[in-house]
């Protein structure tokens, strides 16, 4: 199992925190250095008009920054020719039995589905899955609606390909854990838990809005789409959608 951590710089205490975790558990990781401020206005793979449209404001860049801190991780993975990769932010905790879970998923994963291509180990989302397995006492979902935050992720390479295909496709939209789970909801091969094995620390964040970015000097003051407007509907709707589809298809047997 690769491990791979994305870390600003400046934040040393994360580091070494994140460190002795691993130190503890006899594991090592690769640090990416993590990019802070990216510059929104003019970069050519935002559109900021779909994002604004969904979001009710404007891409931050701390976000940015973020998002393709992961992508590169992602494009990395791709070209090492390794099979699975974890990717964590730097604010997780990991106890020493997480990492059995984390080495013996891989195999659950590829029992439920060839195909699988994400699985999000630091969040879960209570509507619309189906139970798959154990692992470890833990209860691994089929999320039909992917769970959002981005701090802990476990890609395949196809879900890795397939991620960075629609962005070169279509561009940035979203913040990065919701473009993840648009993509993966579109297409029916993320999973979650129950219980979420891998937890946030009690970290001040470094950056705002996201916590693999800028500093908080970045967050935009436009209004967010309030909950159950009409906007937000609108911006859920495909979710709905997508989750039924993927529901029945699973149920007759026609994806898996």
């Amino acid at each position: 199992m690769k491990y791979v951590v994305i870390n600003l710089d400046r934040s040393v205490d994360r580091l070494n925190l994140i460190e002795a975790q691993f130190r503890l558990a006899d594991r090592d990781f690769v640090r990416f250095s993590a990019i802070g401020n990216a510059i929104v206005d003019g970069d050519p793979q935002v559109r900021a008009t779909k994002f604004e449209g969904i979001f009710g404001r404007k891409m931050t860049n701390g976000e940015l920054g973020c998002f393709k801190s992961h992508v590169q991780c992602l494009r990395d993975f791709v070209a090492s020719g390794d099979d699975v990769i974890l990717i964590l932010e730097d604010d997780v905790t990991l106890g020493p039995e997480a990492f059995a879970m984390i080495e013996e998923l891989p195999r659950a994963l590829s029992a439920a589905s060839e195909n699988w291509q994400c699985v999000n180990l630091s969040s879960s989302y209570p509507k619309r899955f189906s139970r798959i397995a154990r692992v470890e006492g833990h209860e691994l979902r089929r999320s039909w609606q992917f769970p959002i935050l981005a701090s802990a992720l476990m890609w395949s390479r196809a879900g890795a390909q397939n991620f960075l295909k629609d962005l070169d496709k279509k561009g940035i939209y979203a913040p990065f854990d919701d473009q993840v789970r648009y993509v993966l909801t579109r297409t029916g091969q993320g999973f979650s838990f129950d219980r979420s094995p891998i937890s946030l620390a009690h970290f001040g964040s470094d950056i705002g809005l996201v916590d693999c970015g800028s500093d908080s000097s970045t967050r935009n003051p436009a209004k967010k789409v309030r909950k159950n407007s009409l906007k937000d509907v609108i911006k859920r709707t495909p979710f709905y959608g997508w989750s039924l589809l993927h529901v029945t298809m699973y149920r007759l047997g026609m994806l898996r």
